[in-house]
């Protein structure tokens, strides 16, 4: 109930009880029947006992309100901490890695071009980006297998690993010998697991922040701490990844996700 109408029936049964009162109170005055002196002093305790009751009643309520608000407000700030630890310590890693694998790829591409921050159908841009990439006599598939060949192999994570360091090597050999034949690694079992891998940790960034999408739109959570914390994240990511969603997952895979950008974006 809104503070203003608890406010307001108090105000109410004030009024009532000083009516009361004056008509008990003026009865009393010309009243010379002890009998019935004595039923109006009991109707005018009563009647103040009851406004009594009923404002602490009221207040209470009022107190009840205010702390539950606080407290709420307190557990989404909790809330938010939670997913900044999380983010910190389970997700920045990948969203760092596939973010310099996106980036690789748009320098390869020598396109450019930019996605909306929406998961809406952007079906307009998509033929734009496609028809960029005929003009440009570039494959999506090819760009994304030696951006994520060069980051791996860059990032040492291929230690240990010489059957597939020696892969990468050859990718990248021949990307940046502009040889035609890095097409043939595409479907290469050496290939598709560079590929798996690299949406292994996109799909974990996403699923990550379609949770967090989840508690957001369902009030759970602080909107504006998330506003602040990952609004510029979360629209970069979704620019990134637009493509890769769109021909992937589909538009449909992160439903509030969704919502959650564009509550952000009003």
């Amino acid at each position: 109930m809104p503070f203003g109408l608890y406010l307001f029936i108090v105000v109410a049964l004030l009024v009532l009880v000083i009516f009361l009162s004056s008509l008990i109170i003026n009865k009393l005055i010309n009243c010379n029947d002890e009998g019935q002196y004595a039923q109006l002093i009991v109707g005018l305790v009563a009647s103040t006992l009851s406004f009594v009751l009923c404002s602490n009643a009221i207040m209470g309520s009022i107190a009840n309100k205010i702390n539950s608000g606080k407290k709420d407000s307190k557990d989404k700030k909790i809330a938010v901490s939670k997913y900044i630890k999380d983010f910190n310590n389970d997700v920045l890693e990948d969203l760092t890695f596939t973010r310099r694998i996106i980036k690789r790829t748009e320098d390869f591409l020598s396109i450019d071009f930019k996605f909306e921050s929406s998961l809406q159908n952007q079906a307009d841009n998509v033929s734009k980006f496609e028809k960029l990439l005929n003009e440009n006599g570039k494959v999506f598939k090819e760009a994304l297998l030696y951006s994520t060949a060069t980051v791996f192999y860059t990032s040492n994570k291929l230690a240990g690993n010489e059957p597939m360091r020696k892969y990468a090597e050859s990718v990248i050999n021949s990307a940046v010998n502009q040889q035609p034949t890095i097409s043939k690694y595409v479907k290469t079992i050496a290939g598709s697991e560079f590929f798996y891998e690299f949406r292994r940790m996109r799909i974990k960034v996403l699923n990550y922040f379609e949770r967090m999408a989840i508690e957001y739109v369902n009030g759970l959570i602080s909107e504006e701490l998330i506003d602040v914390q990952f609004k510029t994240i979360i629209s970069s990511i979704v620019s990134d990844f637009y493509y890769l969603i769109y021909t992937d997952e589909g538009l449909n895979s992160y439903p509030y996700l969704n919502v959650m950008l564009q509550k952000m974006q009003m």
